[in-house]
């Protein structure tokens, strides 16, 4: 299989064959291009990861190259920023890793056990284990806001409950399965940089295929998403969710989402807001909407200095236009429109008001 890798100015040709396993879970059911395009999804790196090893499903970015685990043994692999592997290791204590995540300054592994690894990447040493009341610590991220500051983990496996954890592996919350309605978690990731977050990322494997999810902090869907079949691999299809990360060291002056496609890419995608509606300053008018979240109705509320003509309008996450709302000259003072939200289906939205040629945008999210 040709792999090409298109990194800033730089052109990579790597031949590479073979079949992939895959660890599936429990429930029914490559080309290499980096972009410097700002726009989320535009893919940075789209590798094929046969050639470093069958059987991956961890990986981590961090900030120099790429660590990747193989979930049904002990091995550990190393990889360039174009996905070419540089090393293949193991470290006494770890085995069957399914997932990496960072500090910044060391490594911490999940083994779908009730343990954590934390590991120095500079020796590839296991530095202590952390043991926590999660039977299946899968999925492990790296939260530096929790335990008021101190850090922790996100972590659990599949369709079940995502436990907040201690760096000493105490419980301190619970996102519980009926709450974020996954059924299929392989990866998650922290994301402090979106707007409106801080939000997590679930890289999830369902009936339809493998499909990064957003949520809020609190584990609600925010009706954001990505298949990554559609397009990683030139839209081959198949793999299966894997490991994932973000990061702000993959590609200079950007965000990054991350991961495994267990057989089918080793993926790196922008990560920026939807397209245009996102980071307008929403208080140059003090536009608001109540009550927020929202199940029927809302109000936006707004200033004018004069009068000037108003067009109100509500976007999807993707930044298209669901409906104008209101669009007329309005005097100076504050006003108020009813936003009948009977129309939208549960998720987030923008709700943007353009005065004469500047605006202003607030995010809404339904719940019904």
């Amino acid at each position: 299989m040709m792999k090409k890798l298109h990194f800033i100015m730089s052109l990579l040709v790597v031949s590479a064959t073979g079949f992939a396993q895959s660890e599936m879970a429990p429930f029914p059911s490559s080309s290499s291009m980096v972009s410097t395009d700002r726009a989320l999804w535009a893919i940075q790196l789209d590798a094929d990861p046969k050639p470093i090893a069958l059987g991956l499903a961890g990986a981590c970015w961090t900030g120099t190259e790429f660590w990747v685990s193989k979930w049904a043994n002990d091995s550990l692999f190393t990889a360039d920023a174009a996905g070419n592997s540089t090393s293949m290791f193991t470290i006494p204590g770890i085995t069957g890793a399914r997932s990496i995540t960072t500090d910044g300054t060391f490594l911490y592994m999940g083994t779908n056990a009730t343990q954590i690894y934390k590991v120095d990447k500079a020796t590839k040493t296991l530095v202590s284990t952390i043991t926590t009341s999660v039977t299946n610590c899968r999925y492990v991220a790296y939260d530096p806001t929790l335990n008021s500051g101190a850090g922790g983990f996100w972590t659990g496996a599949y369709g079940s409950d995502i436990t907040a954890v201690s760096m000493a592996g105490a419980t301190l919350s619970t996102i519980l399965a009926s709450t974020h309605g996954l059924t299929g978690i392989y990866g998650l990731a922290y994301d402090p940089y979106s707007s409106g977050g801080p939000y997590l990322w679930a890289y999830d494997q369902d009936a339809s295929g493998a499909t990064l999810q957003q949520l809020t902090i609190a584990g609600v869907l925010t009706g954001l998403s990505h298949d990554t079949q559609v397009d990683l691999a030139g839209g081959a299809g198949g793999g299966l969710a894997g490991g994932l990360f973000i990061t702000n060291s993959f590609v200079t002056g950007m965000k990054t989402i991350g991961g495994l496609n267990q057989g089918l890419s080793l993926f790196a995608y922008e990560l920026s807001d939807p397209t245009g509606v996102g980071s307008i300053d929403k208080n140059n008018f003090e536009l608001s909407v109540y009550p927020n979240p929202s199940s029927a109705t809302s109000e936006v509320k707004f200033k004018l200095n004069s009068e000037e003509v108003v067009t109100l309008e509500v976007y999807n996450l993707l930044g298209r236009l669901v409906s104008t709302i209101e669009s007329e000259k309005m005097t100076a003072g504050t006003h108020t429109i009813k936003l009948d939200n009977a129309n939208l289906n549960n998720g987030s939205y923008f709700v943007k008001l353009t005065v004469g040629s500047t605006s202003a945008s607030s995010k809404i999210t339904i719940i019904k």
